[in-house]
């Protein structure tokens, strides 16, 4: 009712892109979270590389400026422009971007020179890990008329109940809030978010 919260993990998983450079994997910790200068705007990425390089390409967008009738053409060239310039077979690599000022939140399906970009309608989002039942918790208990800070702890929970359920590839936390009262979007201190995990 105040605002909009946006969390995500902090894990970044990489393979070897064929037998021939190795086997095995690596995890690295990374903020998958943007933020442009004006605090308006706030995205992240899921999936492997293109998604990376897409919302680095989008940070630069956004250092030059955006205006808000290019956003979708914007979102979608820097979607095929990481998927071009980081991919390496099949994958499913997304970018997210909301607008606190407009409550907007833009989808962008990754693909080579066809990204698709989607407005989604009902307020909430969820992507990466599909498949995981941490998206159970929001799905079932959010509502419109909850504030910022109840909605932060509901969506941090359903971060760190996914990397509970699959330590392998979920891990760690980022959140950000878009205060209706302050026009901006600024990094939570997450360490309460994450105390019911600390055993």
């Amino acid at each position: 009712r105040d605002g909009i919260v946006m969390a995500s993990d902090r894990s970044e998983l990489s393979f070897p892109e064929s037998q021939a450079h190795g086997t095995g994997s690596v995890t690295n910790m990374v903020n998958k979270i943007r933020i442009d200068s004006s605090g308006r705007f706030a995205w992240a990425f899921s999936g492997g590389k293109p998604g990376l390089l897409a919302a680095s390409y989008l940070e630069r967008k956004f250092e030059l400026s955006i205006a808000d009738a290019d956003l979708k053409r914007i979102l979608r060239e820097c979607g095929d422009l990481g998927w071009e310039n980081g991919a390496s077979g099949a994958g499913n690599s997304t970018v997210v971007l909301t607008d606190g000022k407009n409550k907007n939140i833009l989808r962008a399906i990754l693909a080579y020179k066809s990204t698709m970009v989607s407005e989604i309608e009902d307020g909430r989002y969820f992507t990466g890990q599909d498949y995981s039942k941490a998206p159970f918790f929001p799905s079932r208990f959010y509502s419109e008329q909850m504030s910022v800070a109840e909605l932060a702890v509901l969506a941090s929970y359903a971060v760190v109940m996914a990397g509970e359920l699959d330590p392998l590839l979920i891990a760690g936390l980022d959140v950000v809030i878009y205060h209706d009262s302050v026009g901006r979007f600024d990094f939570a201190d997450v360490d309460s978010y994450q105390a019911g995990r600390k055993r």
